[in-house]
């Protein structure tokens, strides 16, 4: 087998094969991100003064790996916004050999015990859903 070296950098010619296992969770913040964190960590020394704040919740905005870190960092968990296309998957419940992912999570058809609160306004019936499930570009697990 013949290969072929890249003589300036001595690789081999093409996209260069990458690591799918790095740690999701040693990231570098993205200066924007890291003003955010800043702010959040003033904010949170005020505020704990007289609250107990365990959570953050936010937009779509920060519904990234990069937030969830950045949030992490400051000792809360985030509450995000999910693109209406996310695509979850359940817990594995099968026989064999343990793996993290199960089926991919139907929006269609949650089932009614996950079902936590209704409210109607007009047409429009919203329907809070509260379940335990993976996502496949966050590092941990998340409630959705």
């Amino acid at each position: 087998m013949a290969v072929i070296l890249n003589k300036k950098a001595g690789r081999h010619r093409g996209r260069p094969q990458s690591n799918r296992n790095d740690n999701r969770r040693e990231i570098t913040l993205s200066p924007y991100l890291q003003f955010v964190q800043g702010l959040l960590r003033r904010v949170l020394a005020q505020v704990r003064q007289i609250l107990s704040v365990v959570y953050f919740v936010s937009d779509g905005a920060f519904g990234h790996n990069q937030a969830l870190q950045m949030v992490r960092r400051t000792g809360l968990e985030l509450i995000r916004k999910l693109r209406h296309n996310s695509t979850l998957y359940l817990p594995y419940a099968g026989r064999g050999s343990r793996r993290k992912y199960g089926r991919k999570l139907n929006y269609h058809h949650l089932p009614p015990n996950c079902l936590k609160a209704t409210a109607v306004a007009g047409h429009l019936r919203k329907a809070i859903y509260l379940r335990v499930v993976w996502h496949q570009n966050s590092p941990t697990r998340s409630m959705s």
